[in-house]
């Protein structure tokens, strides 16, 4: 064994190990398993020293940044319905308002002929 190098067993599922073997024959980025824990055990060291010292993991970053994006995004359609309604509730309001006008016209019209 090399100097400054030691092992370390896992006991562990058959079943688990297949599923990690699995992995590192798909991955691009890993050549054995013990590259694969290598790195994973290191990625989850980051993370524990990220959330001991208050700030949100890459991944977290990610995922809060996509909820604000359609935080903001819903934000745009509420308002965008929003104008719409009252557009529709001004045109309706024009409606009501041409109705009573047709009425009140019709009425002043029937009393000129109902005086002729």
């Amino acid at each position: 064994m090399e100097e400054g190098y030691t092992n370390f067993t896992l006991r562990m599922k058959e079943e688990d190990r297949d599923e990690w073997k699995d992995a590192v024959e798909y991955s691009d980025q890993f050549s054995s398993l013990s590259q694969l824990v290598r790195y994973s055990v290191e990625q989850e060291i980051r993370r524990i020293e990220d959330r001991q010292e208050g700030d949100l993991t890459k991944e977290e970053k990610e995922i809060l940044s996509k909820i604000e994006h359609e935080e903001n995004r819903t934000r745009d359609i509420l308002r965008d319905i929003q104008e719409k309604l009252n557009e529709l509730q001004e045109t309706n309001l024009s409606i009501s308002e041409a109705k009573v006008l047709e009425k009140e016209q019709t009425a002043t019209i029937l009393e000129g002929i109902e005086d002729e």
